[in-house]
């Protein structure tokens, strides 16, 4: 029981960073490419501490695992590198990780994968943590999701504001009618 208290404290602590230092005001203090690379080097960083930390907790199964668990399981984690290699064709991957400089006025974009899904890399991620949940479907890896998905919303709802900020009217009317991370399948 310490070690998932332990980690959904991980969890609160690590988005609460994340969303303090994509606030607009930090970035504004900082060199925006070496910003965005410390950004994502530190993300990373805490990420794979909290995964290895995961690894050490004894956690019980919240269900079995069986041949046709393990196929969703790699079949959603398909989808979602999939999903998420299609969104970095909308965008720069270097400049996303702060390798490339970033264009400062980017264009608007809504073709391809944005023509679906508003924040594809989100949709991927979930796609990616049902998949892990369901290869490894331990009740630390349960409350891991459920952080996730309980801080998509509010990471969402930040990003929206930015992007309504950047592009105003043109970034309002494709919300109107484009989902934010599930596809209108009809």
């Amino acid at each position: 029981m310490e070690g998932l208290i332990l980690v959904s404290l991980f969890w609160v602590l690590y988005f609460s960073l994340h969303s303090f230092l994509a606030a607009d005001f930090v970035k504004r203090r900082f060199n925006r490419q070496w910003f965005r690379l410390f950004y994502n080097t530190v993300a990373m960083l805490l990420l794979l501490a909290i995964v290895l930390y995961m690894a050490t907790v004894d956690s019980p199964f919240v269900f079995g695992k069986t041949p046709v668990t393990d196929f969703f399981a790699f079949s959603l984690a398909a989808y979602g590198v999939i999903i998420i290699r299609l969104s970095f064709r909308q965008f720069s991957l270097g400049a996303f990780l702060g390798l490339k400089k970033e264009v400062e006025d980017v264009e608007f974009k809504s073709g391809g994968i944005l023509e679906r899904v508003r924040h594809p890399i989100y949709s991927g991620t979930i796609l990616l943590c049902l998949g892990f949940l369901l290869y490894i479907p331990k009740m630390i890896n349960l409350v891991t999701v459920v952080w996730i998905f309980a801080y998509l919303p509010i990471g969402i709802w930040l990003e929206e504001k930015k992007l309504i900020k950047k592009y105003g009217r043109d970034y309002e009317e494709y919300r109107s009618r484009v989902p934010a991370v599930f596809p209108k399948l009809f």
